[in-house]
């Protein structure tokens, strides 16, 4: 259920912006606090190497559960979007 995904990643609240912390397999997020959340999140989950499709499959898992095909990464791309399946024609 967890495979690929790192121990917790860092991303930004929607409304405020902020940066928060999501931890693998906890609902919602955490808050942080004394200055850190004003931290930029894309570099930091840089410095720790998580990807793009981590962080999107960690963001769905913390929002729909973590047993759901988005908390995935393989269900990503390189830049975190969703990957659609494209069902090919059949060739008479």
């Amino acid at each position: 259920m967890f495979e690929g995904l790192p121990e917790f990643c860092y991303s930004k609240e929607p409304l405020s912006g902020k940066t928060i912390i999501l931890q693998r397999g906890q609902d919602g997020y955490n808050n942080l606090e004394n200055g850190y959340e004003e931290l930029n999140p894309e570099e930091m989950n840089v410095k720790l190497g998580i990807t793009k499709a981590q962080i999107a499959a960690m963001l769905t898992g913390s929002m729909f559960g973590w047993n759901v095909p988005g908390a995935n990464p393989e269900s990503y791309d390189e830049n975190g979007n969703f990957k659609s399946k494209v069902k090919k024609a059949k060739s008479k």
